[in-house]
């Protein structure tokens, strides 16, 4: 039922980069879209501490948030030299702020 949900929703895929900020209630990416935590939470269903999904094995590793209208992807998909370990060292500390804020993510890999 829940992936029926999130199939029929907007998908929106940003980089790490993307994220201008975080607060103690989610992060606000470049274009002034906004991941609320407690909304991500509520649209899930299932605990309200779990705010999205993880794959830190997928190419590229991201976060998934369900947000009312659609769901926000947050991709490491750095390129260049050093972009593996960066991208891993992105997508730790993402988890870290996550968990730090008294919430989690449901983990795919």
């Amino acid at each position: 039922m829940m992936e029926e949900m999130q199939q029929s929703r907007e998908q929106l895929t940003y980089s790490y980069s993307d994220i201008t900020g975080f607060d103690r209630n989610g992060f606000t990416l470049s274009d002034g879209t906004r991941v609320d935590f407690k909304e991500c939470a509520e649209q899930r269903g299932r605990s309200e501490a779990s705010v999205g999904d993880r794959d830190a094995i997928a190419e590229p590793p991201y976060f998934q948030f369900p947000a009312r209208e659609k769901i926000i992807r947050v991709q490491f998909d750095r390129k260049g030299i050093c972009s593996k370990s960066k991208n891993q060292k992105d997508f730790r500390e993402m988890q870290q702020k996550i968990i730090g804020m008294g919430y989690t993510t449901l983990d795919l890999s």
